[in-house]
């Protein structure tokens, strides 16, 4: 079941961001690169705010319930509790931060600020939910509630913007309130399955953290690692550059929606098999792998130029040089979630953030120097020597700690893509199947 579950999230994340890319256009037709850059920078504080309400639940939600499906009571609520409690924690941090030294959050206003942190707590909640469902792999209802929340956001960012041409505030808001629809949407699916009883607890809470912080503090400094350089250009350039930069990032996360939903899948998959058939799968997977995300690189450069000049309009056409320094880096980054989804899984956690963290401070750094010295291009370039760098780091560490080979790893073979052609050849079959069928009629 491992391909058609990686094609259903697939298939979800890339029509979730299909949604979302639509509204990122009406945003930078109607707001401009000001308007954008508020916008990605707003979201990037706030994501670094529910990563830090998040010390490693999330991943020991996915891997408790993967591993027992009678831990998921429990786990739903230790996350309801610690989500709000943790969010609403870090919301006082981040505004206290605000009154003592405003003057880092650039050209971002208080008001927008605050109603951008209010949805905090329930982004930390879904987050925890989103990995209950993972580890129970219950992709469907998932995926559906991630294209719905993407569908209606759009819809109100068609309302708000083209209709009644509100601005930057309304849009914030609009965002906040999706957040809280998000995690009742979750709880609302957790009632149906009747998650939402008992108490929380609290032994299996501390067990829990134990587990995901090694793992919370990578993906905390990896999500720096990858949006560091959005703060730095907001402080040093200002909102309009921060639009214009953002656009090519956005280019590179939908790079990313292949090993991102690789990876969501594969990390339950292996935390359930043994230790022979974990070397065994994991080459299969990359090997037939890096080839495509090869392709997908190469039409995405070719057509990017005239996707910023048609969709965005020609303020935005400085994003395309920017998008090409990106583009090595994400790569790289792209096959180094593979292998750090193998090293969770095996439980090969303690020195995933130590790379991070040697990363996240040549990056930091670099970016600060390379912002200073060549603008927004040099953010870029930052970027990918550190995408690159995390990804030879994590290579090594997986040679050391797993019994894969890089040939086993990395050159293509016959017969994985023909399990994978074969997989897709059923899927297609079923589908012919249910369209000839047609929909069941009740007696």
């Amino acid at each position: 079941m491992f391909i058609p579950h990686t094609i259903v999230i697939l298939v979800s994340r890339l029509s979730a961001t299909a949604i979302g890319f639509i509204s990122g256009i009406l945003v930078a037709r109607y707001l401009l690169p000001e308007g954008k850059g508020i916008m990605a920078s707003l979201a990037v504080i706030s994501g670094i705010a529910a990563m830090f309400a998040n010390p490693g639940l999330a991943a020991a939600n996915a891997h408790r319930c993967a591993v027992d499906k009678e831990n998921a009571r429990q786990v739903v609520m230790n996350s309801i509790v610690w989500g709000l409690g943790a969010g609403f924690f870090v919301v006082l941090v981040v505004l206290m931060i605000h009154a003592i030294q405003p003057g880092v959050f650039g050209d971002i206003d208080f008001s927008l600020l605050v109603v951008a942190l209010l949805g905090v707590p329930a982004a930390a909640q879904a987050i925890l939910f989103a990995n209950v469902l993972i580890g129970l792999q219950r992709f469907v209802y998932y995926n559906v509630l991630e294209i719905s929340i993407h569908l209606v956001g759009l819809l109100a960012t068609i309302l708000l913007l083209v209709i009644l041409s509100k601005g930057v505030f309304e849009l914030v808001t609009a965002t906040t309130v999706f957040a809280w629809l998000t995690a009742f949407g979750y709880l609302a699916y957790f009632y149906r399955l009747k998650l939402l009883r008992g108490l929380p607890d609290f032994t299996l809470l501390k067990q829990s953290l134990s587990y995901g912080f090694f793992l919370w503090i990578s993906s905390f400094f990896s999500y720096l690692v990858i949006r560091w350089d959005i703060l730095v250009i907001n402080y040093y350039l200002g909102a309009d550059e921060t639009g214009i930069y953002s656009l090519s990032v956005i280019a590179i996360d939908l790079l990313n929606l292949v090993p991102v939903a690789v990876g969501t899948v594969l990390f339950p998959r292996l935390s359930s098999l043994s230790l022979e058939e974990k070397d065994r799968t994991l080459p299969r997977v990359v090997h037939s792998f890096w080839p495509v995300i090869l392709l997908i690189s190469g039409a995405l450069a070719l057509i990017f130029p005239t996707l910023v000049r048609v969709l965005y309009g020609e303020a935005f056409l400085p994003s395309v040089p920017i998008f090409y320094v990106l583009l090595p880096g994400a790569m790289f980054l792209s096959v180094e979630i593979l292998l750090a989804n193998s090293l969770a899984a095996r439980g090969e956690v303690k020195y995933i953030p130590v790379i991070w963290a040697i990363v996240l401070f040549v990056n930091v750094v670099l970016t600060v120097v390379m912002v200073k010295w060549y603008g927004a291009i040099g953010a870029g370039i930052a970027s990918t020597i550190s995408y690159t760098l995390v990804f030879f780091l994590m290579l090594a560490l997986h040679r050391r700690r797993c019994a894969n080979t890089l040939g086993e790893l990395f050159i293509p073979r016959r017969d994985s893509f023909a399990m994978i052609f074969q997989d897709l050849s059923t899927i297609a079959s079923s589908l012919r199947v249910s369209a000839t069928r047609g929909p069941r009629r009740s007696a």
